[in-house]
């Protein structure tokens, strides 16, 4: 799976050499062994690194369209909204289905408007823009090829629908429900429910968001793996006294879920992975985490291999990694009970051991990502593995009590119980990032290290059996990919 994966990734990022290497290599591997089956391992990983170059050459060559649209007066296009619309204070946005001078093509439309609903065909007049390169990573992994701005009045709606009847007459209504409630119930404090419960994090304030860039924290609002955990905890909470049911019920909670807040990347790749490790776990073939991952990120770029693009996959990839990476070594954060302690005991030896493993796994992050960070946005934050298990506990209270709301809605002293308790979790929360923002120290700016020298540090301190002599080369070679130029 890992051979596969890498072919495709190679190919959207025109490395060539590395499809050959791997090639050559599985046609090696089938030679010594003499079977005809490792013959096709070799042909597929090929065609795999094909599909990744295929696939990025379509969408550059959208893109060229797309620019040399972009160079007349105001385009007029009618097309159909392929994507749930995100709001935000300034209007909404969305994916843009439509056909500019005869070629199908996507754009990341922006609005000034507030009511516009999934499915739904529009005449949009307004300029059209082509990306800025790698820094639209995450559009390009949409399949957009460019973007448009419409004001207010530049947007028409035509006769007609378009897009999945399930998405358009269950999923939508549902998300845009649970969004008016908490808005309408909250105001101004809907901002974080909205952003960790259905991934719409338009309505943050900017003081809100630049605090927890300062923080380091921007993944415990990314809507991801995390926020797909709480979802399972609350169907395995829920399935409790009825264990048969359990994989079921699992299964249709995290499916209803996903489909619910609809086109977030980070959130589809977890829900892919939640579902090998449920079906192996159902089979009773037990599955290791880092093959899980190997096979999520397969189907991933196999269905989009765009997606490889998309800086938000770099980063949840590159943390999920080192979580099992890290855990799968340490021991101690499983634990072991004592015999002879006091219940007391135990559970402050829990709690302590599970702080611990939070601030650990929080560093090992940060240290997994820093170079895509560095590469990307060019600046790191100086305090993020500890401010992570700070704001753990209240970014995923906050999320519990919005699905909690949602939830119980109309219900008599539940729901406007719950509402209440929501809104002033959420306000204390934003209060707290803000007041830590201000106290901390800015993110600072390193130079790009060499990610080969990088990340090869980095599986030599992981696989070395010396350990002294294994962490005396993986830091060298770190150090090295910061000081290698040229």
């Amino acid at each position: 799976m890992w051979w596969l994966t890498a072919c495709v990734i190679a190919g959207v990022f025109h490395r060539v050499l590395i499809i050959v290497i791997v090639g050559c290599a599985l046609a090696l591997r089938a030679w010594a062994s003499g079977t005809r089956t490792s013959w096709v391992w070799a042909g597929i990983a090929v065609l795999a690194g094909l599909a990744g170059v295929g696939s990025l050459a379509r969408v550059e060559s959208d893109g060229r369209e797309v620019a040399r649209a972009a160079r007349g007066t105001p385009c007029r296009l009618t097309g159909w909204v392929a994507s749930f619309p995100r709001s935000s204070r300034f209007g909404t946005a969305f994916v843009f289905e439509t056909v500019l001078e005869g070629r199908r093509i996507r754009l990341w439309a922006r609005t000034g408007c507030f009511d516009v609903n999934y499915g739904e065909v529009l005449t949009l007049c307004g300029r059209i823009a082509p990306l800025a390169g790698p820094a639209d990573g995450a559009l390009v992994a949409r399949g957009a090829a460019g973007t448009m701005r419409a004001r207010f009045a530049g947007v028409t709606r035509e006769d007609g629908v378009r897009g999945d009847s399930v998405r358009r007459h269950v999923l939508w209504p549902v998300h845009r429900a649970v969004r008016t409630r908490l808005c309408r119930a909250l105001g101004a404090r809907a901002a974080l429910p909205v952003g960790l419960l259905l991934g719409e994090r338009g309505y943050l304030d900017r003081s809100t968001y630049d605090a927890v860039v300062r923080l380091g924290v921007v993944h415990l609002l990314a809507i991801s793996g995390m926020h797909l955990a709480v979802i399972a905890g609350l169907a395995m909470l829920a399935s409790w006294f009825v264990p048969r049911w359990r994989y079921g019920v699992l299964v249709v909670a995290l499916t209803f879920y996903v489909g619910v807040v609809g086109d977030v990347a980070s959130l589809t790749r977890a829900y892919v992975m939640a579902l090998i490790l449920t079906a192996a776990h159902a089979l009773a073939r037990p599955l290791r985490p880092m093959d899980a991952l190997a096979k999520t990120l397969l189907v991933v770029t196999l269905a989009s291999p765009v997606a490889a693009l998309s800086v938000g996959l770099q980063l949840s990839f590159a943390a999920t990694l080192a979580v099992i990476a890290v855990a799968s070594r340490a021991s101690w954060m499983r634990g072991t009970s004592v015999p002879g302690r006091s219940r007391v005991r135990r559970a402050a030896g829990r709690v302590a051991r599970g702080a611990g493993a939070t601030v650990v796994l929080s560093l090992a992050v940060e240290v997994f990502i820093a170079p895509l960070q560095l590469i990307h946005f060019g600046r790191v934050s100086a305090v993020g593995p500890l401010a992570t298990p700070v704001f753990l506990v209240p970014v995923v209270a906050v999320q519990v009590l919005s699905i909690l709301a949602a939830g119980l809605h109309g219900v008599p002293l539940a729901g406007p119980a719950t509402m209440a308790a929501l809104g002033a979790v959420s306000h204390a929360t934003e209060s707290a990032l803000q007041a830590a923002g201000r106290l901390v120290p800015g993110t600072f700016a390193l130079p790009e290290p060499r990610l080969g020298a990088y990340y090869g540090g980095l599986a030599v301190v992981w696989l070395g059996r010396r350990r002294r002599i294994a962490w005396l080369a993986g830091t060298a070679l770190i150090v090295l990919s910061f000081a290698w130029r040229g």
